[in-house]
């Protein structure tokens, strides 16, 4: 979601550059946010990009890390027991949980989902699906300028 053309951060859907990906995790830096990078990839390969973002927290395909510390998941775990799992080591409730993707699989996991109005789009039976996850909003942008829309909105609604 964070990622644009090429799997690049500084790129949004079309290609043109921006750094509204990267003003997002500095928001979320600033107001003392965790920012947890999820993937259903390889350890290595998450490790590596949430590495290259200054993430210390990810989710991957088998398990997670908080700050360097591995924690494994059962074989056959979700995404949202995944995500519970991480926010239950870090001693955070469901409702102080937020996500930003492009899958509504992971709203049940979290208080507040935005879904990327670039999967939106694409999808015509969202409108139902939106009504089983009152949870949920959809971003006017997508990629890095969804995730920024999203955090700065949900920063500021915080206060």
């Amino acid at each position: 979601m964070l990622l644009g053309v090429g799997g690049a951060v500084t790129r949004d859907g079309e290609g043109a550059f921006t750094s509204l990906g990267v003003r997002a995790l500095e928001a979320c830096d600033r107001a003392d946010v965790v920012v947890v990078a999820m993937s259903e990839r390889p350890r290595d390969e998450v490790a590596s990009d949430a590495r290259l973002l200054g993430i210390d927290d990810f989710v991957f395909e088998d398990g997670f890390v908080i700050a360097g510390e591995e924690h494994e998941l059962p074989v056959a775990a979700t995404r949202v027991e995944a995500i519970a799992a991480h926010a239950r080591a870090r001693g955070l409730t469901r409702e102080e949980c937020v996500g930003v993707g492009d899958s509504l699989d992971m709203a049940p996991a979290v208080g507040a989902f935005w879904l990327a109005t670039d999967a939106a789009e694409h999808d015509p039976v969202l409108p139902v699906e939106l009504a089983r996850h009152p949870n949920v909003r959809v971003t006017e942008a997508g990629h890095g300028p969804g995730v920024y829309e999203a955090v700065v909105t949900t920063l500021a609604e915080r206060g």
